[in-house]
């Protein structure tokens, strides 16, 4: 049973290095069995379509982030509710830099998820897509992300240290959208430390968090 963990692993660690260098459209499975050094049928036998295994590969992505969402809130278990949002979203910011392409392939499923009405109208995409069993499972944890910060803005509200009080929901995605903007400028520059405009990343990185801490903190 662990030999054949290792070997999905294995497999999957290959995909995500060949989706990386080459893009969903240029990548196969050939490539990707030769990567990971095993035979074509073998990368099928785990993963039944090259859309099943780039699904897997945003899944375990976003699994990793939620992970760190889960421990950013947990460690701030005992701070403000504002504190709290604020580490998630830095939590965020630091994981789009450190994993540019796990944030690539995350965002490509948002895209999928969109194009098909929040995955209601799958008949817009491939057989291979609707058949995906990772697309189903991403489809069950996408909202993970939103519903940790809701509730630690209602907690911010609550322990007084949010003042703001526009709908969670519309907070959140004023902090999405400007991290989707950082995510894309940062990709551009990597592997810079300053974007195409010659702003410092860490510098703009903390100007944010600032802009997100006061709009937390404005009275409507």
């Amino acid at each position: 049973m662990n030999m054949r963990i290792d070997k999905q692993a294995k497999i999957l660690q290959a995909a995500e290095t060949v989706f990386e260098n080459q893009g969903f459209s240029n990548a196969n499975m050939n490539l990707i069995a030769d990567k990971a050094g095993v035979s074509k049928g073998t990368v099928y036998f785990y993963f039944d379509s090259k859309e099943n295994l780039y699904m897997a590969v945003a899944f375990k992505a976003l699994t990793v982030l939620n992970d760190k969402i889960y421990q950013a809130v947990h460690e701030h278990r005992d701070s403000s509710g504002r504190a709290s949002v604020l580490a998630i979203l830095k939590t965020y910011l630091e994981f789009s830099e450190e994993h540019r392409f796990y944030t690539e392939a995350m965002l490509d499923y948002m895209s999928l998820v969109r194009s098909t009405n929040q995955g209601k109208d799958l008949e817009k995409t491939s057989k291979a897509m609707r058949d995906s069993l990772y697309f189903r499972k991403l489809h069950d944890i996408h909202n993970v992300p939103v519903t940790l910060v809701v509730e630690e803005i209602n907690r911010g509200r609550k322990d007084g240290s949010i003042l703001n009080e526009t709908k969670p929901e519309m907070l959140y995605l004023t902090a999405w959208a400007i991290t989707i903007g950082y995510i894309k400028i940062v990709s551009t520059s990597f592997p810079h430390r300053d974007t195409i405009l010659k702003v410092n990343i860490d510098e703009w990185k903390h100007y944010i968090l600032d802009n997100l801490n006061t709009i937390l903190l404005r009275k409507q």
